[in-house]
C-alpha cells in the first residue's frame, strides 16, 4: 500500500483499519503481549479480527489460524509506516 494512498480521505484514526483491511499489522497489547496478523474486520470499539495470527509471548510463539482482539486491550498498533496509540 502506497502511503500517499492513505494520506487521500482519512479524517478520523478510525478510517485507517477500513484503509488496512487485508493487510498484516503488528497489535501491542497492555499485558505486554503482541499479535501480528492480517485485519480480516473490525468495529467501532476497534475490536479486530485477525487472521493467519501470530501470538507472542515473553520466549514463545504461538500461530493461530485466526483471533479476535477485544479494543479494551489494545496498546497500540503498528502498521509498517505509522502508529495507533490507545491508552
Amino acid at each position: 500500500m502506497d502511503k500517499n494512498t492513505v494520506k487521500e480521505k482519512v479524517e478520523k484514526p478510525f478510517d485507517y483499519f477500513g484503509k488496512f483491511t487485508g493487510e498484516k499489522i503488528k497489535v501491542y497489547l497492555k499485558n505486554g503481549e503482541t499479535v501480528e496478523g492480517e485485519i480480516v474486520a473490525f468495529d467501532i470499539h476497534l475490536n479486530l479480527v485477525l487472521a493467519d495470527v501470530t501470538v507472542k509471548k515473553e520466549n514463545e510463539d504461538l500461530k493461530l489460524e485466526s483471533l479476535f482482539v477485544r479494543g479494551d486491550n489494545i496498546l497500540y498498533v503498528f502498521y509498517w509506516f505509522f502508529f495507533i496509540f490507545f491508552f
